[in-house]
């Protein structure tokens, strides 16, 4: 190694090829996006299923209720 750093044009010619690999890299991606502020779409989801839920059991106690007081 100390042969080859010794001569300028070895040198020279490392010296652009890494150069050369770090510019073919190119710049970095942008950042994504940042989320959309509030819940996400899967959190309502869950909120949507838990009241539908909530208002089938209400109809069907309900209506057993009105059944059962006739």
């Amino acid at each position: 190694m100390n042969k080859i750093m010794s001569k300028p044009f070895f040198a020279i010619v490392l010296f652009l090829v890494t150069i050369a690999s770090q510019a073919k890299e190119g710049p970095p991606p942008p950042p994504p996006p940042a989320p959309p502020v509030g819940l996400p779409i899967d959190g309502n989801l869950y909120i949507l299923l838990f009241v539908s839920l909530a208002f089938g059991i209400y109809k069907i106690y309900n209506n057993k209720m009105i059944k059962t007081s006739k």
